[in-house]
């Protein structure tokens, strides 16, 4: 239904795939419809959910318009309940998904600010450029450390190296520090970090390393919407997920621009 690759996809089914967590729906004995729940956490101010990614959702295409999606959305819903998980949440790939889901129960509660800069003023922004060594370092304890204070999902370390994998089949790479991290993909000149993650304070060491590790002549930054970056930078705010309450502490919540990051898309 994606157009991924067998790589890729033997990767998903040996890092992520559950068959308790996989909800199909079937005509004449045939599956038609499926989705998978991908169980993570979810951390709003001191508050830890249990919080399951409505991952590759999709309907065989002559099945589709006939209410399969949305019966297996509702299972996913009562599926949800009976486990005690908190929140639902998932990705709309364009406008007309995030309409569909909307009128399913689920509400547009992820964000992130797009910053595009060039070279010079990145340098400019960064201060003086200082050698940073970027080694190998565990990545769950970067993204709690770069997101404190941020509502936002922690991911499980299969979904971690689900991404891993993805990552490295597309081409991109990891800059971890101690205060933060940045996922990157560079085509011709532009470097797009689609993950720019830094403790407050931080902004300065992340971009001297990304600097360092791309020639890139202009770069988009895909920040959390809580980061403080440099005032003179302009960002534009983007809807990046849905979320659908399910518990009662998970209705009685207030989650507004969450980070999301990782999409596994």
């Amino acid at each position: 239904a994606f157009g991924d690759g067998k790589d890729t996809i033997d990767a998903f089914f040996h890092l992520c795939y559950a068959p308790e967590n996989t909800l199909v729906a079937e005509t004449d004995g045939q599956v038609r419809a499926a989705l998978y729940l991908l169980e993570n956490k979810m951390q709003v101010g001191e508050n830890i959910y249990r919080a399951a990614y409505i991952y590759a959702a999709a309907t065989e295409q002559s099945y589709r318009k006939n209410g399969l999606m949305s019966a297996l959305l509702q299972y996913a819903d009562e599926t949800a309940a009976q486990r005690q998980i908190d929140f639902l949440f998932l990705t709309p790939a364009d406008d007309g998904l995030f309409r569909y889901y909307g009128n399913r129960g689920f509400q547009t509660a992820f964000a992130k600010r797009v910053v595009r800069v060039s070279r010079a003023d990145l340098q400019k922004a960064a201060g003086e450029t200082r050698s940073t060594e970027i080694g190998a370092c565990d990545e769950q304890t970067a993204r709690q450390t770069a997101l404190q204070g941020n509502p936002h999902i922690v991911w499980s370390n299969a979904v971690l190296q689900f991404d891993s994998v993805l990552r490295k089949a597309y081409g991109g790479q990891t800059l971890c520090l101690p205060q933060g991290f940045a996922v990157v993909e560079t085509e011709d000149d532009t470097a797009q970090a689609t993950e720019f993650c830094f403790a407050n304070g931080h902004f300065s060491a992340l971009a001297c390393a990304l600097l360092q590790n791309t020639e890139a002549a202009h770069f988009t930054l895909c920040v959390p919407c809580c980061a403080a970056l440099p005032p003179q930078f302009s960002a534009e705010t983007v809807n990046t997920a849905m979320l659908s309450p399910i518990s009662a502490r998970a209705k009685a919540a207030t989650v507004q621009n969450a980070y999301l990051g990782i999409t596994l898309g």
